[in-house]
């Protein structure tokens, strides 16, 4: 038998290579039980190295290297892996290897794992990039392991090289190649930290790739004990205080490196995982679970609290920072409600709800870790890091989401480090910063924070001594700014003590400041003006008026001017009607020139302010005033730039609403109301629409005009077209309203058949209410006879009506998590109301339709009678009662007897509909229908 028959690896057979493998140095007899057993290891290497000299067929020398290597396993064989890792450096750099050959090298490689070269091996392949997924896979496979890694400190620190360098694994599965990591890490803990320092390295480069992966079951728990695992390892007291010296660095320098890429891993997986951040605090802080844990087990308090390392305080500050915003839904997440009424529901901020007891804890405990590290830490870079996350923590769970003596504990330490001399300027201002951030998140009842503002040595007061000193440390921006978080829920405090802040923010909009100043001090009046808080009074409205916004309004910065109109838009007409004559025309100057300014966000902002104020009769009244809005306006809405004209179209409808016009001029309105409903841009639409609704309500009354005919078809199709933007179509089915009244007029079927559609067809809580509240409008009783157009119509009516309440039962409608009670709710009444309504402009004596087509069946007019009962507020159980002549009957009927003459129109209307109701008369609730209409209303 020659040596090597019956190969079929489409390599050539083994005895010719193995001839020119040996040359003429090595005998090679007939094997008795392998093709090598007679072949010693040291002649074997010498008739390999010989052949690596000619880099042809390579490939095959690789192959019978690997083979060689898998017989011979018994003996020392590290010099055959020495010879392959120099050929595999020997390579082209552009060479590659087949899969099978690959495959069988990593094989070998591998089942050899335990000595170090073989590690050596698969890197320089991995390197290369010769291998290939499938060898990748095995690789890290073996890797997780246990018992597969070896715990000498070069055979994990080549393990962690290996494992990093996996790319296409890293690529197409980053879950695997991090799993193989984690091992890794737990392994090199004690022996190579240098491993694990570049294995947590190339984790917290994957991380943010596993967005795009599903992640396996327990993934994030397991990386986060991981990481706890190691802390805990690392901490005072474990194996990281004997730390020996690897690859020439100091052993404390391992330690932080260690530590602070840890603390990297653990930010980067509380931002990229949702569900990081919660199994975090568990394991971070356990004591605020009630677990009792000693002090050294609450790693990330004792880093910030304990650790000697800038460094390291710093990484635990970043993810604790982290783990406070990622927990913002956690924070803020309300306590359901045991309520399900519709004025049950609140326009509070998320942030003021009360947080679950658990979440409760973490806040507190996080503050107290914070507030400790405020008047512990030296290092100006680090506490700046420290007032950075109390910030954060106020975004999250702000007062009084945690006790107030944490909260008021926690503030007077900012105000401490913001109004001391001796603190870095930094601090200063991040401090200053987290004073505000605390206001402006907190609720407005938080009683230690509003008696901080009327104290007459107060918080104010230390605003105006820090702003007005001579060589301030801290920027004067930065004074105003938080002034103007304070005055976002504080306002009304602030406005009592007016004298202190009227003074700062004249000289802060001097036009010498900086625009950063100029824009804050606006920004703090804005907030002041648009808390409709008591103190804004006229005298109030004068002084700003004439002392803050006319320098504003002319300011060099469009920021600070487009803000100066914008508080102009939000005086109340009770206020602007008390203003003097001369105040009042400087007003209307003041937003009519800026309407004409060269910046365009300048612009916007004026013609959104004629809109606010056109309505008002000392506004609009100045001479050619109310001209020039309406000119301003209409030649906005013809602009091409969209912001403009939207905001024009938008401002067109106040000027329609406020003005009286010739009909040329209700001509061009139409026009332009026109052009913009046919825009490309929704945004145009919608507000054209709202045009259209103020156009219609104007014109409605002028019978026969053909532009209004065109305007109704045109806002009617858009009301019933599911393919237009839902906020065209709800503002079309409000523009059809003024229509709905009038039966008589020829574009009434137009608009009905417009908003029955709406209601039928629209997947839309919002785009159904507008629609609900426009039939609504219908009258009542009916004007026309039997056989009208309104029979007819209030069949599509009853239809649309049926249709809207089975997708609400059904949950069908397409709605956001947070607005989905409210707009159901909503609806649900507005549903009840056209029930109502519709049910009254029929009457007891209505009969079956021509055709003999009935409008509802039996469910359906029991569906319909219940929303009716609703909308009267009568409880539906009662209709049951009626006939019984015991207590409960004539109880049932006594309160029949005491609703309101619209429940007997309702009834009556009802029953009318019963007629048209399939099966229904021989039905015992039409029975009693009768009777309470009978017995109770005719007694």
């Amino acid at each position: 038998m020659e040596l090597g028959e019956g190969n079929d690896d489409g390599l050539r057979p083994r005895s010719n290579c193995l001839r020119e493998l040996c040359h003429s140095n090595v005998i090679l007899n007939e094997p008795s039980s392998g093709p090598w057993d007679e072949v010693t290891v040291k002649d074997f290497c010498r008739a390999a190295e010989e052949r690596a000299r000619s880099p042809k067929d390579n490939e095959v020398l690789l192959m019978d290297m690997a083979r060689f290597a898998v017989q011979r396993s018994l003996e020392n064989i590290t010099p055959v892996f020495r010879l392959m890792l120099q050929v595999l450096g020997n390579l082209p750099g552009s060479s590659t290897l087949s899969t099978k050959t690959t495959a069988e090298l990593v094989s070998a490689l591998l089942a050899f794992s335990r000595d170090q070269i073989c590690t050596q091996i698969l890197f320089a392949m991995a390197k290369r990039q010769l291998l290939s997924i499938e060898d990748e896979t095995s690789i890290a496979s073996r890797a997780k392991s246990p018992g597969k890694i070896t715990l000498t400190s070069g055979d994990v620190l080549e393990q962690s090289r290996l494992l990093c360098n996996l790319k296409k694994l890293q690529e197409s599965q980053p879950f695997t190649a991090i799993a193989s990591l984690q091992q890794v890490i737990l392994k090199a803990i004690g022996l190579n930290n240098e491993a694990a320092i570049l294995a947590l390295d190339e984790i917290a480069e994957l991380i943010p790739r596993l967005i795009k992966t599903q992640e396996p079951s327990g993934f994030t728990r397991s990386m986060i004990e991981t990481l706890h695992e190691v802390l805990l390892r690392l901490a005072p007291g474990s194996t990281g205080q004997s730390l020996r010296k690897w690859n020439g660095l100091d052993a404390a320098d391992i330690y932080e490196r260690e530590i602070v890429a840890v603390l990297n891993v653990l930010t980067s997986l509380m931002k990229h995982l949702p569900d990081a951040a919660a199994t975090a605090w568990s394991l971070f802080l356990p004591c605020v679970y009630g677990d009792n844990a000693a002090r050294d087990e609450q790693v990330l308090a004792s880093l910030i609290l304990t650790s000697g390392s800038q460094q390291i305080r710093g990484a635990a500050l970043g993810a604790l920072g982290k783990m406070i915003s990622r927990s913002h839904k956690l924070f803020t997440q309300p306590l359901k409600s045991s309520t399900d009424s519709r004025g049950a529901s609140t326009k509070a901020r998320t942030s003021f709800m009360s947080l679950s007891e658990k979440m409760t804890k973490n806040a507190e405990a996080a503050c107290r870790v914070l507030t400790q590290s405020l008047k512990d830490e030296t290092n100006p870079t680090v506490l700046a890091q420290v007032v950075r996350c109390a910030s954060t923590l106020a975004i999250s769970a702000p007062p009084p989401s945690i006790s107030e003596a944490l909260s008021l504990e926690m503030m007077n330490t900012l105000e401490g480090l913001c109004f001391s001399p001796s603190t870095d300027a930094t601090v200063r201002a991040g401090a200053l910063s987290s004073i505000g951030t605390h206001y402006a998140h907190a609720a407005q009842s938080t009683g230690f924070l509003v008696e901080r503002i009327r104290h007459p040595a107060g918080l104010l007061s230390s605003f105006s001594s820090l702003y007005y000193d001579v060589d301030p440390s801290v920027p004067r921006a930065e004074i105003v700014h938080a002034l103007e978080s304070i005055c976002i829920n504080y306002a009304v405090e602030i406005g009592k003590r007016w004298n202190i802040v009227s003074p700062l923010l004249a000289d802060a909009l001097d036009v010498n400041q900086t625009q950063a100043l100029r824009l804050h001090a606006i920004r703090c009046i804005k907030n002041m003006a648009a808390s409709r808080g008591s103190f804004l009074t006229p005298g109030w409205w004068w002084e700003v008026i004439s002392v803050h916004l006319r320098a504003a309004a002319t300011d060099s910065f469009h920021s600070v001017r487009a803000t100066s109109i914008a508080v102009l838009a939000t005086i109340s007409n009770d206020s602007f009607q008390l203003l003097d004559s001369s105040t009042a025309k400087e007003v209307s100057r003041t937003i009519l020139s800026s309407a004409s300014d060269n910046d365009l966000r300048v612009r916007a902002v004026a013609i959104s302010a004629i809109g606010a104020l056109v309505g008002f009769q000392r506004f609009s009244g100045v001479e050619n005033c109310f001209k020039a809005c309406y000119q301003v306006t209409l030649d906005g809405a013809r602009e091409s730039q969209s912001d403009i004209r939207a905001r024009s179209l938008a401002s067109l409808s106040s000027v329609v609403e406020a003005g009286h016009f010739v009909d040329s001029e209700y001509a061009r309105i139409a026009d332009v109301v026109h052009d913009g409903l046919s825009s490309s841009s929704w945004t145009n639409r919608a507000a054209a629409m709202r045009a259209a609704a103020a156009l219609i309500d104007k014109l409605f009354q002028e019978q026969g005009r053909n532009d209004l005919d065109l305007l109704v078809e045109v806002v009617s199709a858009s009301a019933a077209d599911q393919q237009q933007h839902v906020k065209v179509r709800w503002n079309a089915c409000h523009a059809l309203a003024p229509v709905i009244p009038h039966e008589a007029s020829r574009t009434w079927e137009v608009a009905l058949q417009g908003l029955c559609a709406a209601l039928r067809d629209s997947g839309n809580c919002k785009v159904c209410i507008g629609a609900c509240r426009s039939l609504a409008r219908l009258p009542v009783p009916s004007r026309i006879g039997p056989c009208s157009v309104v029979d007819r119509y209030d069949g599509a009516c009853w239809r649309a009506l049926l249709s809207a309440i089975r997708k609400l039962e059904g949950g069908e409608y397409a709605l956001g998590v947070v607005s989905a009670a409210r707009y159901e709710e909503s609806l649900s009444d507005e549903l009840a109301a056209l029930a109502l309504t519709l049910s009254r402009r029929l009457t007891s004596s209505h009969s079956e339709p021509d055709g003999g087509e009935q409008i509802l069946s039996t469910e359906e007019f029991r569906s319909v009678l219940s929303y009716v009962l609703r909308a009267l507020g009568i409880p539906e159980f009662t209709v049951e009662l009626v006939h019984r002549e015991d207590e409960v009957g004539i109880e049932a009927r006594h309160l029949w007897r005491g609703s309101s003459p619209t429940a007997r129109s309702a009834l009556e209307g009802i029953l009318g509909l019963a007629a048209n109701t399939r099966d229904f008369g021989s039905c015992a609730l039409h029975t009693n229908l009768k009777l309470i209409v009978q017995s109770c209303f005719f007694q």
